[in-house]
């Protein structure tokens, strides 16, 4: 096959333009893919010498600028109204003239195709009638709820009302009824222009009369307080919240109690510790002096009469001394710890001198008595020192 040079020159040129189409066809694309995509469900309600017009928003799309607002034209005629929400109120319109309406989204990147024409409306000639207003930016203000009526139950109240009659209903999303008195409300919320109309107040006193105001919201906007409604008196007592509020009342009370008996345990515990500690360091001394008394009385020979008035002596004297100790001992325990060794004392020194006085009587003693004085002497020394010991136990400074 053979080629002029002209024929090469047409060949270049078709594979150029064919790249260069294949390269602006992406660009063109990624452009348009940027415009948000179109409203749906455009609903129009008309009202005097206008009509509210809401729609839903087109899902974003992938990579595209977020939506700014939206404008809805009227045709015939051209009106608009631009929003940032999902409904707007467009003015100025010839009563007794049917009107559609259409809607595009706009970003950054331009405005979307335009939506599907919305329900034909026939506006009204303009009368008193209060009329849907747009914000500043752009909320539709709803008109206010008529017709409030409540029904009283136990402890509650249901209320019901009428939308506002202006065309602003379209655009409600919520509406809030609220008592007087208290300010117990409830609130009725639902898809936008289908918000219900009735809730039930909760949480009201029994035997008190109330009435309900209703406020509805669009986005970004709400009414005026609705005309009050009639006057209510729901049954029932002390409402459960009430209720709560007496048990919370009564647990501080209890904890308000514990914390005074803890406090009145802590100074009394303080008190015996001030008094254990005055009371020690004589007790203590006592001890030591009844402890050498022991040891004098227990370790008396047998046939030692002529040291037994000595040690008698000794072990009153300690015996006298524990007494005092145990007149001033803070609790019953330490004071029968001190008369106990006290009374050990003594009744070991009465061992001794009965088995003295059998050895110094006329008649010579048996072995059998012999035997019996030892065996009580060894059995008040055993109860002695049982009582030395505990007395020593509890009287021992605790480690701090």
């Amino acid at each position: 096959m053979r080629f002029n040079a002209t024929s090469l020159a047409k060949a270049l040129g078709m594979v150029a333009l064919s790249a260069g189409l294949l390269a602006v066809t992406p660009a063109l694309a990624g452009a348009a893919a940027e415009v948000p995509g179109s409203p749906t469900n455009v609903t129009a309600t008309a009202g005097p010498q206008q009509a509210t017009v809401s729609w839903v928003a087109p899902a974003q799309t992938p990579g595209a600028p977020p939506i700014s607002s939206y404008t809805a034209t009227a045709a015939p005629g051209g009106a608009q109204c631009t929003a940032s929400t999902t409904a707007c109120v467009v003015n100025g319109l010839a009563p007794n003239t049917v009107y559609s309406f259409t809607v595009v989204a706009i970003n950054s990147a331009g405005s979307s195709a335009p939506s599907s024409a919305s329900n034909s409306v026939t506006p009204t000639a303009s009368t008193t009638t209060t009329s849907p207003v747009t914000t500043t930016t752009g909320a539709i203000k709803p008109g206010t709820p008529t017709g409030v009526a409540a029904v009283a139950g136990k402890n509650e109240a249901t209320i019901t009302w009428n939308a506002p009659m202006d065309g602003s209903a379209v655009a409600i999303t919520q509406y809030r009824a609220t008592a007087t008195p208290g300010g117990a409300s409830c609130t009725a919320t639902g898809a936008t222009g289908h918000a219900p109309t009735t809730c039930v107040v909760t949480g009201l006193t029994g035997n008190t009369a109330y009435t309900f105001q209703v406020v509805a919201f669009t986005q970004g906007a709400q009414s005026a307080p609705s005309v009050a409604s009639n006057s209510v008196t729901p049954t029932g007592g002390t409402p459960a919240s009430s209720s709560k509020t007496w048990i919370y009342i009564v647990l501080i009370i209890v904890v308000l109690v514990l914390i005074v008996v803890g406090v009145i345990t802590l100074m009394a515990s303080k008190k015996r510790r001030e008094a254990d500690d005055a009371w020690t360091p004589g007790a203590r001394a006592a001890f030591e002096t009844a402890t050498l008394a022991r040891s004098l009385v227990l370790a008396q020979p047998t046939g030692g009469d002529a040291q037994l008035p000595q040690v008698r002596a000794q072990a009153e004297d300690a015996a006298v001394a524990l007494d005092r100790v145990a007149s001033r001992a803070p609790d019953e325990e330490r004071r029968q710890a001190a008369s106990s060794i006290a009374e050990g004392l003594r009744g070991v020194v009465f061992s001794l001198e009965a088995e003295s006085l059998l050895r110094t009587n006329a008649t010579p003693p048996t072995a059998a008595q012999l035997a019996e004085a030892d065996l009580a002497r060894r059995r008040r020394g055993g109860e002695l020192d049982a009582a030395l010991a505990q007395f020593d136990q509890i009287t021992r400074p605790p480690v701090r």
